[in-house]
């Protein structure tokens, strides 16, 4: 077993003790007594830094130093103008060989010197300072204090710029770049180790290039032909997503050590050794975007690289050709590793560089163009930083993204990744696989990854592979301006083409031809002609055309002047027009429901009576509304003790239908009867909004359209469904008048059926309001007088009274009851007098007030509850109780309207409650003791 064999030979945990006491007691064979004596126990013997020179690099080390730099810094034609390097050659860290029997494997895949090994695996701990050796690009040292003093310094200048929400770190890489504009990044080495004939050597570089951009690894070198070459990269960690500004990623292509990279070409392999990976990256990155920006036989001018895009962090989707399994390893991580933003890729168009930190500055610039376009009318989800985009780089198609490329190890193949934006909602995705035949790089295959072809902007344009060839031609419109009298094209006619808030005109030719150009890419346009004759010469409407990319449409234009004429009046549509689905589906009303429509239609038009026309009703019922039903519902006493309804009533109009219901096509009545359609409805509209074009203070309701369309029609009605009483003798109807089955002119009626007859008992039924009224000593509800009472009449009440309160709201019916109060005239207050006018100013102003009123106790003094005031205005009197309690939800109150004064009785509704709570009502009977 050799000392390469235990040093890479995987072990479990638990034999590790017993495995470094054999490897330490086999590799301390050959060392001298005496240099075993030097150590104190513990320390290995390679840990002695007698001798050894506390600067470097020296000797060999120099030339190895030199390989790492031009691997590292050395990118086809291109190198930074500056390197920094770290002051001193810190020790070995983090993976790597171990200088003892590990529990795991190193891995890489070079054959190494085992000696090699063991003289990188046992670098003694001391930390020699760099001097500066020879080099094409000058070096930079920086120590541990200076990279604290810049972190310092790049502090106080972002405090300086009012900067404060910045990430730990970026103070550094501020003045990083201030100092240091030209460099990619800062480089730390730790010394050689060499195998005894140098011709091998390990050295670890460990590459800080930003935030989320770093690198360390393992390098092996041989020399070859007197010159070292790195061999083989072998990666500790590697992450390059975000270089921080100008500087670059220039670490391996992976991760981790398994992800190590041969560097070095086969012999027989004449093209690996005549053409660099950084030259064959420039070819993929030219054939990528020679491709990615070739439509249909169309390039932009223009093309503007950025590494503002989303990384690609997804798997790989299927796809047709076989990937090199080398291939798929390197893009696993180079995926999201972008390429150098300056790199120069020799390319044949106008490149433009767009670094992320320049978005802020963009927006702001773009603001004011968003306004422009908003006020314009055009139609656009574009942001201010795109607006801003396409007014910098009007030759562009977008800006894009490119990823460093993944090659196989005989650099047969290539991936590459790829992210074009057009827009905020618009951007395209996709992998590239390459393969080269002899010395020439040709597309096999393009893999899409994501999309979003939400195109908003001219000169921007969305590129995936479903991109509609015809969506970047110029829109445009054209035909023949048509009468539609004659059916013949109309030379010299003037259209007027409106495009957001702005008007084109366009005339036609000798011929009636159009046509129109720089149409909006969304959106929609108006065509308008105006009217012939003064002074109706406001243009109307001929044709909208909803507008798309790609748009190249032949469209002929029927104009009809008989639009201009001022008072033409509405027709109806030709022939029977076509019943809605649901109305040829539907089976409502049934014959019961249908006789009580009769009957509320022969009250609306009783025989002999002036109207002769059809009568029209719309396709649809209307609801019975909640507010109707409550106001039913408080009602209904009175309603029950007039016989108009019955108790049943109320539990009949809480199970009505909330939908609509639709009415069957035709309804049978002694008159004509046309149950207007929707079709009929839309035509008349149309016609409505013909009318307005040339006449904007014309009334085009439908109602007054259907009036014209349809001689001797008075209205357009809706029915509500029907509310039953148990025994099917009486019946409530909401009517509803207008152009909406919803919105109208509402009366309610109650029908009795007299026979097989229904007929109308009373109408306006919401018009009807509840008072008191006594009857054989008790307060029985009664319809409200139509007139008020005099105030000689209200001045009369004074002095102590009961009142008799019943509820009618549902759930309170059951607590009616009598209450004492005490009438005070304001008259006899003198002094209090002006202090109760103006406390009450608040709340009743313009109102007259006639008496305090108190609640009395069973004893016969004034109770805690809050005083009221009895106040006229002129046409009714109430007694208000008011309590405020300084709550959220608002004052409590009561409230007596009283309608009628009968001598020392008065009569009228009552009605309580408070805040935000649907009020109780009722009405009372009051009498003066």
């Amino acid at each position: 077993m050799t000392v390469d064999d235990l040093l890479n030979r995987p072990c479990s945990v638990s034999l590790f003790l017993l495995l470094s006491f054999l490897c330490f007691a086999s590799l301390a064979t050959p060392i001298s007594a005496r240099a075993q004596a030097r150590n104190p126990p513990g320390v290995p013997p390679w840990a002695d830094t007698t001798g050894e020179s506390g600067v470097y690099p020296i000797g060999d080390a120099v030339g190895v130093y030199r390989a790492v730099l031009d691997l590292l810094f050395i990118d086809g034609d291109e190198s930074p103008s500056i390197i920094v390097l770290h002051d001193t050659a810190e020790g070995r860290h983090g993976g790597g060989p171990c200088p003892l029997g590990c529990p795991e494997r190193w891995t890489h895949k070079s054959k190494i010197d085992t000696a090699t090994i063991l003289a990188f695996a046992r670098l003694s701990p001391k930390r020699p300072r760099i001097i500066p050796f020879e080099y094409r690009i000058p070096i930079a040292f920086m120590s541990w204090n200076e990279q604290q003093r810049m972190k310092e310094e790049g502090r106080a200048h972002l405090s300086a710029q009012n900067k404060a929400n910045y990430l730990e770190g970026v103070e550094f890489l501020t003045e990083f770049r201030r100092k240091y504009p030209g460099a990619w990044g800062k480089l730390e080495l730790t010394r050689v180790g060499f195998n005894a004939p140098h011709t091998e050597a390990l050295v670890q570089a460990s590459f800080f290039c930003g935030l989320i951009c770093h690198s360390d690894e393992i390098l092996f070198l041989k020399r070859i032909d007197n010159r070292w070459a790195v061999i083989e990269r072998i990666p500790n960690e590697a992450e390059g997503n975000q270089p921080f500004e100008t500087m670059r990623y220039r670490g391996p292509a992976g991760g981790s050590p398994t992800e190590s990279e041969i560097l070095v070409p086969r012999a027989r392999d004449t093209y690996l050794g005549t053409h660099t990976e950084s030259e064959d990256a420039e070819a993929v990155h030219r054939l990528v975007l020679d491709s990615l920006y070739s439509f249909h036989g169309e390039s932009p001018r223009r093309i503007v690289l950025t590494d503002w895009f989303v990384s690609d962090m997804s798997a790989l989707p299927s796809h047709r050709r076989t990937i090199e399994p080398s291939t798929l390893e390197k893009y696993a991580f180079l995926r999201s590793v972008r390429a150098p933003l300056y790199a120069k890729f020799g390319y044949s168009r106008q490149v433009s560089i767009l670094p992320r930190d320049s978005i802020p500055a963009f927006e702001t610039r773009g603001r004011p163009l968003e306004k422009k376009m908003e006020d314009s009318g055009e139609m656009s989800e574009s942001t201010p930083f795109w607006l801003a985009f396409r007014q910098q780089y009007p030759d562009a198609w977008g800006m894009v993204g490119l990823t460093r490329v993944a090659f196989n190890q005989e650099r047969t193949q290539a991936l590459a990744f790829t992210n074009h934006y057009c827009g905020q909602s618009c951007h395209n995705a996709d992998s590239w696989l390459l393969e080269r035949l002899a010395e020439t790089w040709r597309i096999v295959e393009r893999i899409p990854r994501e999309d979003e072809n939400d195109w908003q902007l001219d000169s921007l344009r969305y590129l995936g592979v479903d991109a509609d060839a015809r969506a970047y031609r110029p829109r445009r419109i054209h035909g023949l301006v048509v009468s539609t009298e004659t059916g013949r094209p109309l030379p010299g006619v003037t259209v007027m083409v409106t495009r957001g808030f702005g008007s084109v005109p366009t005339v036609t030719d000798r011929h009636g031809r159009y046509s129109v150009g720089s149409l909006p890419l969304r959106g929609s346009i108006e065509m308008r002609v105006p009217c012939p004759t003064p002074p109706t010469r406001k243009p109307f409407l001929v044709a909208t055309l909803f507008l798309h990319p790609g748009l190249d449409s032949a469209m002929n234009v029927d104009v009809d002047f008989r639009r201009c004429l001022h008072s033409r009046p509405a027709r109806a549509l030709a022939g029977v027009a076509p019943a809605w689905p649901d109305a040829l589906e539907s089976t409502y009303p049934n014959p019961e429901v249908a006789a009580v429509y009769r009957g509320v239609l022969d009250a609306l038009y009783p025989a002999g009576g002036a109207r002769k026309g059809p009568i029209l009703i719309h396709p649809i019922t209307n609801r019975f509304s909640p507010l109707s039903e409550l106001e039913f519902e408080e009602e209904m006493p009175r309603l029950i003790r007039l016989a108009l309804a019955d108790a049943s009533m109320e539990k009949s109009i809480a199970k009505l239908p909330r939908d609509s219901i639709w009415f069957r096509p035709q309804f049978e009545y002694s008159r004509p009867v046309i149950i207007l359609q929707p079709s009929a409805k839309r035509f008349l509209f149309e016609q409505g909004e013909d009318f307005r074009e040339v006449d904007p203070k014309r009334d085009v309701s439908v109602t007054t359209l259907a009036k014209q369309a349809y001689p001797g029609a008075d209205a357009i009605l809706s029915f509500s469904p029907v509310a039953f009483n148990d025994a099917h003798n009486k019946a409530l109807v909401q009517l509803i008048a207008g152009d909406s089955p919803e919105w109208g002119r509402r009366e309610v009626m109650v029908l009795h059926k007299a026979g097989t007859a229904w007929r109308v008992a009373r109408r306006h039924l919401e018009l009807g309001k509840t008072s008191g009224e006594r009857v054989a000593g008790r307060c029985e509800p009664v319809d409200a007088p139509t007139t008020a009472p005099t105030v000689d009449q209200l001045e009369r009440l004074v002095g102590d009274a009961d009142i008799w309160v019943s509820p009618t709201s549902q759930g309170l019916r059951a607590y009616a009851g009598s209450s004492h109060y005490r009438f005070i005239s304001t008259s006899g207050l003198r002094g209090f007098r002006w202090q109760l006018q103006r406390d009450s100013l608040g709340r009743f102003q313009n109102q007259r007030v006639l008496a305090v009123v108190q609640y009395v106790d069973s004893s016969g003094k004034p109770g805690k509850r809050p005083t009221g005031l009895m106040t006229f205005d002129g046409h009714s009197a109430q007694v208000n109780f008011i309590a405020d309690d300084g709550s959220e939800d608002g004052d409590r109150m009561e409230r007596f309207n009283i309608l009628e004064v009968r001598g020392r009785e008065f009569f009228g509704s009552w009605l309580s409650g408070g805040g935000y709570m649907m009020p109780f009502k009722g009405y009372f009977c009051g009498r003066l003791r």
